[in-house]
């Protein structure tokens, strides 16, 4: 969490960097993010309600930081359903939210098992819910240059402003 002053206060260990994703136009390992700020968020392509609001909240806080800031920060969406949701319909999600792809990647893992352990490490649950649907929490993360947590917001109430003022600060913290 941002404390008092902007000053960060580490939530959890670092982020597991031997997580490779897939995009629609490369693979990323998530070590590739380290030394800037991160912002990380989970959605599946066919959820019909709170991850589309998730992710209309991260594309406004998107739009509203200043070009310095967004050239020092990546935000990073990974499916948490990799068995249905596949290439086509990720870059569609993206296009979807209009997503400025060059600093807003929407990716998946190769494996459910990938996505798991990534969730576990987070300790972010998900379950299968009634029919195709995923019930999982609607958390986004915030990591520091150094790839700890120093934040998480609830995704459906994420307070855009306290985003893009948490991510300006964190981009010129080196």
């Amino acid at each position: 969490m941002l404390g008092l002053c902007g000053v960060p206060s580490v939530l959890a260990e670092t982020m597991p960097y031997d997580v490779t994703l897939s995009t629609p136009t490369q693979s990323l390992n998530l070590a590739e993010t380290h030394g800037q700020p991160l912002l990380l968020s989970f959605f599946f392509t066919h959820c019909p309600s709170a991850c589309p609001l998730q992710m209309a909240k991260i594309r406004n806080v998107q739009r509203g930081l200043a070009t310095q800031v967004k050239n020092k920060t990546k935000f990073v969406s990974i499916s948490i359903d990799p068995a249905r949701d596949d290439m086509a319909a990720i870059a569609g999600y993206a296009q979807q939210f209009q997503a400025d792809q060059d600093h807003w990647l929407f990716a998946r893992t190769k494996t459910e098992t990938e996505i798991s352990q990534l969730l576990d490490h987070l300790s972010l649950e998900i379950r299968q819910a009634v029919g195709a649907e995923i019930d999982h929490q609607m958390k986004v993360y915030l990591f520091d240059h150094q790839g700890r947590i120093v934040q998480h917001y609830v995704g459906n109430r994420l307070n855009e402003k306290q985003v893009i003022a948490d991510l300006t600060y964190l981009a010129f913290q080196e």
